[in-house]
């Protein structure tokens, strides 16, 4: 098993560490709120969310599917919004990208036998 990365922030009084799953769990958390995504499940994680950190900044790769019917662009720039806004707001880290990839679309319809 791969050691625990860390993001750390340094105030005042001293330095916070977040390890990449808190702030990947954060991602995942926010991209459920958002109308239309279906988050890609993994059944390392459970959520397909990467945390890459240069320079003092993160940048987030996420997974989703879009549900049918719902404009997939709009639906992938609240998502790149909601995740950016959640990480910032709960660990005061700041982002870099929040980049989308869009893997598949959801079907909402179930044939009716």
């Amino acid at each position: 098993m791969a050691d625990a990365k860390y993001i750390s922030k340094t105030h005042e009084t001293g330095t916070v560490s977040y390890s990449e799953e808190v702030i990947s769990t954060i991602a995942a958390e926010a991209l459920g709120h958002v109308d239309g995504v279906h988050p890609v499940k993994t059944k390392h994680s459970g959520h397909s969310i990467r945390v890459k950190v240069a320079a003092d900044k993160v940048t987030l790769e996420c997974a989703i599917r879009v549900e049918y019917g719902k404009a997939v662009e709009d639906v992938a720039k609240k998502a790149q919004s909601e995740v950016a806004e959640a990480v910032t707001s709960m660990t005061g880290l700041e982002i870099a990208a929040v980049n989308i990839t869009v893997s598949g679309i959801v079907s909402t319809v179930r044939n009716a036998e």
